[in-house]
């Protein structure tokens, strides 16, 4: 049971710096791969892992369960699902709102990330 959980932190990780490192090639089409891209979405990916490590912590204290665990999981993938679809509506919306890579990006990079990593953090 150790060793499961184990495997699925390292999993969580993998792939937050995954989609970390994706999120520049989903961003670039729209808001270019400059520093301001970048500072984005380490901005949204720092913010995220805070927020994610202090909630995953206050809940990690009250009954702990590997069913507790593996839903948190699974709601990290569903919630990573909406990216592959909706990814492309969601920048082009963006695109045509806000123009300047500086906001555009950002709010891109809060819709599209902060949530799914969030909850993989919590894990």
């Amino acid at each position: 049971m150790i060793a499961v959980i184990y495997v699925l932190a390292f999993l969580g990780g993998f792939i937050i710096m995954s989609l970390e490192l994706l999120g520049g090639r989903v961003l670039a089409p729209y808001f270019g791969s400059s520093i301001y891209v970048w500072g984005s979405i380490i901005t949204i990916f720092m913010l995220s892992l805070s927020a994610g490590y202090l909630l995953g912590g206050r809940w990690s204290v009250h009954q702990p369960s590997l069913r507790k665990f593996g839903v948190i999981f699974i709601s990290a993938a569903l919630l990573l699902s909406p990216l592959v679809f909706f990814a492309e509506l969601s920048m082009q919306w963006i695109f045509e709102h806000i123009e300047d890579p500086r906001y555009g990006s950002l709010a891109a990079a809060t819709l599209l990330f902060m949530l799914p990593t969030i909850i993989l953090v919590v894990i």
